[in-house]
């Protein structure tokens, strides 16, 4: 009897990558443009979530010093 199995496709990004492409935890700080304003890339950082104490509402707060960049020639911007 042959069984295949197949990764997922977050599976073969993480063999072809050497890590999974998916970024949990994070916040956009600023969009890379060139010099024609023509977007390159965004700017992102770690964040984790805490409630203020004064309004109890939860929010972003920038873990360490954990920055990178990604690259990207379209930016979707989605509003609940």
């Amino acid at each position: 009897m042959l069984v295949c199995v197949l990764p997922s496709g977050h599976a073969e990004a993480a063999l072809t990558y050497g890590e999974d492409p998916r970024k949990y935890s994070v916040m956009t700080r600023r969009f890379v443009g060139d010099d024609q304003g023509k977007l390159e890339g965004v700017e992102i950082v770690g964040v984790k979530m805490e409630k203020d104490a004064a309004t109890g509402q939860f929010r972003p707060t920038e873990v360490g010093v954990l920055k990178s960049s990604l690259r990207a020639c379209v930016c979707v911007c989605v509003c609940a």
